[in-house]
């Protein structure tokens, strides 16, 4: 994986200046968190910096990132195709940005998730 720095820099060209700076405020909150609940800084602003990498995407590019990567897609996915941003971001930071750390990718893939207990 590159530097933080670097990655940074790589995410500012493919993000619209709206959706780059959310990113950046997730990272800061994120650093900010991690410190408190005590968590790896780096790898949480990593996976803040691409947690939306995929979300500006078409519809049509979301699609074939997920079915040429071997998943299939749900009702709800084709009917709020948005959600797929989450499974795309995750098959881009993995074969894009190099990042093999499962932590990343998950929080990645189920940062559109709700969970009810």
């Amino acid at each position: 994986m590159v530097t933080i720095d670097k990655l940074r820099k790589e995410v500012k060209k493919r993000l619209s200046l709206n959706r780059f700076e959310h990113s950046e405020r997730v990272a800061n909150m994120s650093e900010k968190l991690s410190k408190i609940w005590n968590g790896d800084t780096a790898k949480l602003i990593y996976a803040a910096y691409l947690h939306d990498i995929a979300r500006d995407m078409p519809t049509k590019d979301l699609v074939k990132i997920v079915k040429e990567n071997g998943y299939r897609i749900s009702k709800l996915e084709y009917a709020k195709p948005v959600l797929l941003h989450s499974l795309a971001g995750t098959i881009i930071a993995e074969t894009i940005f190099g990042v093999n750390d499962q932590s990343i990718l998950n929080a990645i893939r189920y940062h559109t998730c709700l969970l009810y207990t």
